[in-house]
């Protein structure tokens, strides 16, 4: 057996491309998360890096898939990188790997053995297999032999099994199983990676693109094609009628939650497309683990794309949104659409066409499933559609027929909804697996963003990470409309009223984050419709939400609930779930907690009049506040599954058990800050924790008190608090009662660190209670006499933004000239606030078609004089504001504004006064984002550009050291002799081809006689231009 792999592709892209997924499956195998594929360094390049998952240790390797042998020349050359590597993270152990597939010489060999410990780890293609193989990726050759002997058939006494070899394709891995005859190769079969024969059509596609390569060891051979499967042909049809209706009954529907149950709608199901409204999303960094500034990735992240249109692009996408955004849903619509592709057509949302069978995992289902395989769940389906025995094999072979061929489009809802973290790995892992096993598939996996953290590393290197956005104002129109139609009437005067509440949501800044959530505008509407006005915050929604849901129960047929009696076990049996990390319960383990809530909670419940079985029942029969999910087998008997409607609503019923006191052992509890203490780090609890602070009064004080300390404590360790600072916004944005001087610490705390938590935190602030003292801290960091203006210009930014009544005009030429005209004879405060509006017009022309036009280039022209004008300003902020508005006015230029020379004279000064300081990048910035020209020749200090190139020598990777580079690699080209023209296209060449594309960066290397584009040109010498 050949103990190497081999790589079949169609040319060479596709051979590199092939190449880059067996690396990321090999390192994955290995134990390495967040694998990032060709990582530009300061003159170099490294082929892959990685985080183990488990161990605090990080990987470097280069990768070659050449015919030929390394030697030491190479491994040597790659130990430089390594060491620098080394040097540059010295707390951290970075392991160094060459992966050849071609093996090594052995004089290599021996100098890495005697190099010791320091020293590589070779991998070569022997390696690769032990490792795909170990990882489960791929089956062991012995399974493939034993699976490709049935297909010997008549031939099986003169065929002699004769070594195999493990081939890579874009179909996905086989192992090749050779047969002889009379001692002469002449048969083969090809086993899937997952064990089973492949048919002579795949076969024909492989073989095929193997002989395109000019070497083919299946040329001229017969494949061995596995024998008929003897699928009934009316089993299949009737297994594939039976599997489509079910996925239209799980999944095409939506329950018209909280109208009085004693009306006609209240137990509808309406046809999912009566409701839905397209969503949109905007993609995320590919590296989980990237740390991008916010006051550049937020505002690549206006940039948003239909989820439709998304999908057609990248047909592996993990969304990410907060409760209620509309994940679910969407894979519900994905579902029915392509279970039923009649029903396609009735929502104009941009799917892309496509033969998929839709195969939907809801993660809070799985329960102990989450430790099987993706083939043993999907294999389980048959069952819980009402399949018969014959129709279950049936669809079991059909459907691994369409995994293999990628015509399977799998959905996993909820990835958080795996409360251990443990199982949520190793879920992960199992996902990740299977997307190498069968590579050609489309999947859409789902995930609230905090509890997506834990596990992108596994999932980030084969599904695209997507942010849904907040709906539209047309798209709380529309849904407002749908709502009001199929609820009250379809008429004129309905469809108006629907209009006016819209506004009314939209127009008042307090409820408007509410209305953009589609599961809380509908919620809204049920609460309006009921109660007559809108809540004002979300906790207030949801008790009305609640209460609303709670009053369905009383109607004719049954004797009046108790409102505060079902809130009260409602209460308990949330939280006691939550606390056991279940979102749903079976029938007896229910029926336990309602039993047991009588006797804890004998002071609200002695004089109930209803059992716990009457009501359970009732809540069974008419509430959508909990329900009845299906069956399970539980401690060996078949039960009812119970589960809350939606996660949210267990949550905030949490909540209220915690500060009403309403859950086990409630006598000898701690306050409520304490019994919160162990999960302040948790992202699981973020929710319940921030709607504790907004129903417990004035124990939420204390509650943000100890997030803070929380907060304080995890920054001693080194370790950013994310969920904290997550969570203490969320408190806030409730409106809740707290002293002066917490509420001052934890807005420091926000602001601080909006850098690197969003600055989205602190907008959502803005429009609330303490917008006032959010503004007043903002001015006080930005102007007070700290340089290091970039850790709040983002929020500052935002609070610009939300304080310029005019600034939905950004986009209108006509504006931004009253902008120009009022920057010169502004005040400096209000100078920079200008700055300001203009840096975000310049970032909304560029992304449409307006700065093409000759208008819209005039104006950024003028925009970029008055911008550089400013740079002579004594005040440094207005001088910071300056630059930054230059690094995306030039963005938006197409050729060099008159003032291109005066713009770098001015940027290199303020740039050269602030060496070393956070904020130095943004004149790095801005002088690398004007265009280019190749005859201005700078009288520069050589003394200046050098220490610009010390500074990026020695600044950390990432967006920082990027612009300070690029920044001052751009003034070398203009200063002319100081760095040779050879290595500032080497070291432009190492940047990513977006951020080229985003800076003068392509048009230098176009004067350098280097002809950029996306596909990366091999490196050449260039010549000095006379």
């Amino acid at each position: 057996m050949s103990k190497g792999i081999r790589l079949i592709a169609d040319g060479s892209n596709a051979t590199g491309d092939l190449f880059t997924r067996i690396s990321r499956d090999l390192f994955f195998a290995i134990g390495y998360d967040e694998i990032r594929v060709d990582v530009h360094k300061t003159g170099r390049e490294i082929d892959l890096q990685g985080e183990h998952r488990t161990e605090a240790r990080s990987v470097r390797a280069e990768c070659k898939a050449h015919s030929v042998k390394i030697g030491g020349a190479d491994l040597n050359k790659f130990l430089g990188v390594l060491t620098r590597e080394r040097i540059k993270f010295p707390g951290r152990r970075v392991e160094g790997y060459f992966l050849s597939l071609a093996g090594f010489s052995e004089s290599a060999i021996e100098q890495e053995r005697e190099s010791g410990s320091d020293g590589l780890i070779l991998l070569n293609g022997e390696d690769v297999v032990e490792q795909l193989v170990a990882s489960r990726v791929v089956v062991p050759f012995e399974v493939a032999v034993g699976k490709s002997s049935q297909c010997l058939g008549k031939d099986s006494n003169i065929l002699e099994m004769s070594g195999g070899e493990l081939i890579a394709h874009q179909l996905g891995y086989f192992w090749v199983v050779f047969y002889s005859k009379f001692k002469e190769r002449t048969h083969y079969s090809l086993i899937h990676a997952d064990g089973t024969p492949i048919a002579s059509s795949i076969a024909l596609q492989v073989t095929s693109d193997d002989m395109k390569e000019g070497d083919s060891s299946l040329a001229g051979m017969i494949h061995l094609a596995p024998p008929g499967n003897h699928i009934d042909g009316e089993a299949l049809a009737a297994a594939e009628n039976v599997y489509r209706n079910w996925v239209s009954h799980e999944y095409g529907y939506i329950q018209l939650d909280g109208l009085p149950a004693d009306t006609e709608l209240s137990a509808t199901r309406l046809r999912l497309e009566r409701l839905f409204v397209p969503l949109r999303a905007h993609y995320l960094p590919l590296d989980p683990s990237e740390d991008l500034n916010a006051t550049e990735s937020k505002m690549d992240s206006v940039e948003s794309l239909s989820l439709g249109a998304m999908l057609g692009q990248s047909n592996r996408l993990a969304l990410l949104a907060i409760p209620g955004g509309g994940k679910s849903t969407f894979l519900k619509r994905l579902a029915t659409a392509y279970s039923s592709p009649e029903r396609r057509s009735e929502i104009d949302d941009g799917l892309p066409l496509g033969d998929w069978m839709p195969v939907f995992l809801r993660c809070r289902e799985l329960k102990d499933r989450v430790h099987w395989s993706l083939q043993e769940i999907i294999g389980a389906i048959p069952s819980y559609a009402g399949m018969n025995d014959k129709e279950a094999a049936a669809f079991r072979v059909d459907i691994h027929e369409r995994l293999r061929s990628g015509r399977v489009l799998l959905l996993v809802d909820g990835l958080d909804e795996i409360s251990s973290e443990s199982d949520r790995r190793i879920f992960a892992e199992h996902l990740r697996t299977f997307m190498s096993m069968f590579p050609r598939i489309a999947a859409v996996t789902t995930s609230r963003e905090a509890g997506f953290r834990i596990v992108a590393g596994a999932v980030a290197s084969v599904f695209k990470p997507a942010r849904i956005a907040p709906l539209s104002s047309d798209d709380v129109v529309a849904l407002c409309e749908k709502w009001h139609t199929e609820v009250v009437a379809d008429t004129e005067a309905v469809r108006s009223e629907s209009r006016n509440v819209a506004m009314a949501i939209l127009t008042n800044n307090g409820i408007r984050p509410l209305g953009e959530n589609p599961l809380l505008l509908t919620t809204l509407l049920v609460v309006k419709r009921s109660v007559g006005e809108l809540p004002r915050s979300r906790s207030s929604l949801y008790r009305e939400a609640i209460r609303v849901l709670v009053r369905t129960w009383n109607v004719e047929g049954y004797a009046p609930l108790d409102e505060e009696e079902a809130l009260a076990q409602l209460s308990y049996v949330a939280l006691e779930m939550f606390k056991s990390g279940l979102q749903q319960i079976g029938h007896r383990d229910l029926m336990d907690l309602l039993k047991d809530a009588r006797l804890e909670l004998a002071d609200e419940l002695q004089f109930s009049k209803v059992s716990p079985s009457d009501f359970l029942e009732r809540i069974e029969h008419r509430s959508s506040l909990i329900l009845q999910s299906g069956h399970a087998r539980i401690d060996g008997l078949t039960q009812p599954v119970y589960e809350f409607r939606h996660l949210t609503f267990q949550e905030y019923l949490s909540a209220r058990g915690l500060v009403e006191e309403q859950f086990k052992g409630r006598d000898n509890a701690a306050p409520l800050a304490d019994l919160l203490g162990p999960y302040y780090d948790n992202e699981r609890w973020s929710e319940v924790i921030s709607l504790s602070s907004a129903i417990s009064g004035r124990k939420a004080g204390g509650l943000v008190s100890r997030l803070i300390e929380s907060c304080e404590l995890d920054a001693a360790r080194g370790k950013f608090p994310s969920i904290q600072l997550s969570t203490i916004t969320s408190c806030l944005k409730e409106d809740i009662q707290i002293s002066g001087g917490v509420l001052e610490k934890a807005l420091d705390l926000i602001i601080d660190n909006a850098e690197r938590s969003g600055s989205d935190l602190v907008q959502t602030l803005i429009a609330g209670k303490f917008g006032h003292l959010v503004r007043a801290s903002v001015k006080k960091k930005f102007w007070g006499r700290s340089r290091n203006y970039s850790q709040v210009c983002s929020v500052y930014s935002e609070m610009v933004l939300n304080d310029e009544p005019r600034s939905a005009r950004l986009d209108d030429l006509g504006f931004i000239e009253l902008i120009l005209g009022e920057v010169n004879c502004a005040l400096a405060e209000r100078q920079a606030a200008l700055l300001v509006l203009m840096m975000n017009a310049a970032y909304r022309i560029r992304n449409s078609s307006e700065f093409i036009k000759s208008d819209g280039q005039a104006i950024m022209s003028a925009s970029a004089e008055v911008a550089v004008g400013c740079l002579d300003s004594d005040v440094p902020q207005v001088q910071f504001c300056a630059a930054w508005a230059l690094s995306w006015i030039g963005q938006c230029l197409r050729t060099a504004p008159d003032c291109l020379e005066d713009a770098l004279y001015k940027l290199s000064r303020r740039w050269g006064e602030r060496i070393g300081e956070p904020d130095s990048r943004f004149f790095a910035w801005a002088v690398s984002s004007l265009p280019a020209v190749e005859k201005v020749e700078l009288r520069l200090e050589p003394n200046l550009v050098n220490r610009f190139l010390e500074e990026a020598a020695v600044s950390k990777a990432g967006t920082y050291h990027d612009h300070v580079e690029m920044g001052a690699l751009t003034l070398a080209w203009y200063a002319r002799g100081l760095v040779s023209d050879s290595e500032i296209a080497e070291r432009l060449l190492l940047f990513p081809d977006y951020q080229r594309r985003r800076s003068s960066a392509a048009t230098l290397l176009r004067y350098l006689g280097i002809e950029d584009s996306a596909v990366k040109k091999p490196r050449r010498k260039v010549q000095r231009r006379i």
